[in-house]
């Protein structure tokens, strides 16, 4: 949400740690500003991260599948993750933009 990013001094492509109890490794993950996002939430996509897709794909993005809980029945998701500025950036593709109404507040 826009308050998180504003509170942390956060901005689009800053890279955030995300650690949460019970996942060995923390997530290295670029910053998203989502307009419409509820505040106290993060949503990230599950994705698994690219170790084998050759030269250009080698080691891109994270594999956020430790965050997923597996039941019996159904997925859940860790609530209580913990985000922490690294200093790094990552720039961040868009190509649908309109929904930030080009940042206008």
């Amino acid at each position: 949400p826009r308050k998180m990013a504003v509170d942390n001094k956060w901005e689009q492509g800053d890279v955030v740690s995300v650690s949460a109890p019970g996942v060995a490794k923390p997530l290295n993950l670029p910053v998203l500003i989502q307009p419409g996002q509820a505040e106290g939430t993060v949503a990230i996509a599950v994705g698994y991260g690219r170790v084998m897709a050759g030269k250009v794909g080698n080691n891109v993005g994270d594999n956020a599948f430790p965050l997923a809980q597996v039941g019996r029945d159904s997925i859940t998701y860790v609530n209580n993750v913990t985000l922490k500025a690294t200093g790094a950036k990552s720039p961040i593709a868009q190509t649908q933009t309109h929904h930030t109404i080009m940042d206008r507040r």
